[in-house]
């Protein structure tokens, strides 16, 4: 643990701190199981430290009265996080044994990440794989990255795409029919995942439009009400008419 006020180094190694903190660090059991018993901000956090500390599924349900179900996809998340951090200390581990003079060019060949196509295909084919699985449960190139970095080796965030990339693991894009098919929807959107390579996507050769809206995850009227906001003029823009 880094000492309050002092300063990390460069951004680089606050982000790496905060990553490792945040998997290190968990609360005795009894801070756990308080704040799993009353309803906060911060629980989802401690139920995943209580998985960590070694609760059941059924004990944590006892505690918080949430549905297994909820509780079983999250076990799911905490597997990956440990699955991820072994599968790159046990890459590490094995081949800084064999090869005590290793360097960082190395060590990213090692896991099948290096600009080059890795000579240890096996490896590479392994990484893929556990790479598909994290993205599918929703896990970002940074998160990745960050655990399979060790004391001597830093992932970049760059590494985990371009790898991505090479190896044809990109999302695809399904769309949500916003009429349920009860008629031609002209207004859908997409979602994107890893689990299914079957475009849905629309082709069009009309110029398109981005808009950005604003407002955080799941503020649907914030981000409906500024959409709304910039149609008029972007109508009167397309038609040459002065709003």
């Amino acid at each position: 643990m880094r000492p309050p006020g002092t300063q990390p180094a460069s951004p680089e190694q606050l982000e790496g701190m905060i990553q490792n903190e945040i998997r290190l660090a968990t609360p005795p059991r009894d801070i756990i199981q308080q704040k799993l018993v009353t309803p906060n901000a911060e629980r989802i956090f401690y139920i995943r430290h209580a998985m960590r500390a070694g609760l059941s599924v059924e004990e944590i349900h006892n505690l918080t009265k949430i549905d297994p179900w909820f509780l079983a996809q999250l076990r799911q998340l905490v597997d990956m996080e440990y699955a991820l951090l072994e599968f790159g200390s046990i890459t590490r581990t094995e081949y800084e044994a064999d090869n005590p003079k290793t360097n960082l060019q190395e060590l990213l060949e090692a896991l099948g990440l290096s600009k080059e196509p890795s000579l240890n295909l096996t490896v590479a084919t392994k990484t893929a794989e556990i790479i598909h699985s994290a993205k599918s449960l929703g896990f970002s190139d940074r998160q990745i990255a960050a655990a399979w970095s060790g004391d001597d080796l830093k992932i970049s965030e760059e590494d985990i795409r371009k790898f991505r990339i090479r190896r044809g693991l990109v999302p695809s894009y399904r769309l949500v029919d916003t009429c349920a098919a009860e008629f031609e929807a002209y207004t859908p959107y997409y979602y994107s995942t890893y689990d299914n390579q079957l475009d849905e996507v629309r082709q069009s050769d009309k110029k398109k439009i981005m808009i950005l809206g604003a407002g955080r995850t799941g503020s649907g009227r914030v981000l409906s009400s500024i959409t709304v906001a910039c149609m008029p003029p972007l109508r009167c823009a397309r038609s040459g008419t002065k709003r």
